[in-house]
């Protein structure tokens, strides 16, 4: 054999395997098949988020997994009177790489599916006003700081989108809810900074959603900056109130996150 040509060829498998693992190095990790599990049944406890809110402890708030009959464990957010917000943030999956848990990155990324569904179970203790029971927040503000936000008004569940152009949030939906009553709740997002490709999309309790503008599909700026998903319990500080939740999903098939009978 030519040792010139062994050795350049040993150079240019070993070029290759180093491009290789720099690949694997970097790689964004992804959602699971079948998507993110939220439960807290999983046994992962609160690490299957990114991170929890101080307010919690600090305000003698708290995330708990008490049990719930036949559903098993469920997460319930308490939020005592004076306090003003018990919320988790983000998502954590797999980095296979590493085998550790990271947040995910839900930023949009050029020829990969960039339109997630959120699905989740939830019950309130109680229907007074309040801020948030879930936000799409952006880190930093931003220009919109939440593009996307479920809150209840007057009794009723409300979806309200934030654009650019005004301070005024827009009204998308409404829903009267009862207090101790489970809803099932689907999320739809496509991502995107561009108000003319952003959609948002909405499911309760397996039944698709209309909203004001007459159609189930609302387009939109849905993508601000660093964009998250907040759970939990964001305003009414003079009361207190619980807000459990059950089956969290997070995927990009709305089969992975749809209501089962």
């Amino acid at each position: 054999m030519n040792i010139r040509t062994g050795a350049v060829g040993a150079l240019a498998a070993g070029v290759a395997v180093m491009t290789l693992l720099a690949g694997q190095a970097h790689a964004v990790p992804v959602l699971p098949t079948g998507g993110w599990n939220g439960d807290p049944d999983t046994g992962l406890g609160t690490a299957v988020f990114g991170h929890i809110g101080s307010n919690c402890a600090l305000d003698k708030g708290s995330i708990t997994a008490p049990s719930s009959g036949d559903r098993g464990k469920i997460w319930r957010y308490h939020k005592p009177v004076g306090s003003d917000r018990c919320e988790s943030k983000g998502i954590k999956v797999k980095d296979d790489v590493t085998g550790k848990a990271v947040s995910y990155d839900f930023t949009p990324k050029a020829g990969q599916a960039n339109k997630y569904y959120l699905g989740w179970e939830s019950r309130l203790s109680s229907t007074v006003d309040n801020h948030a029971i879930f936000q799409w927040k952006s880190y930093p503000e931003g220009l919109q700081n939440w593009p996307v936000v479920l809150k209840v008004v007057d009794g009723k569940l409300t979806l309200i989108h934030r654009t650019t152009a005004t301070p005024v949030p827009v009204t998308l939906w409404q829903k009267d809810i009862l207090p101790n009553d489970w809803n099932h709740i689907v999320l739809g997002l496509e991502l995107s900074s561009d108000a003319g490709s952003g959609t948002i999309e909405l499911w309760i309790n397996g039944t698709k959603q209309t909203f004001s503008n007459g159609s189930t599909v609302w387009q939109a700026r849905t993508w601000d900056t660093g964009n998250q998903p907040k759970w939990g319990l964001y305003g009414a500080t003079a009361h207190e109130v619980n807000h459990d939740m059950d089956k969290l999903r997070v995927s990009t098939d709305y089969n992975d996150v749809k209501q089962h009978p």
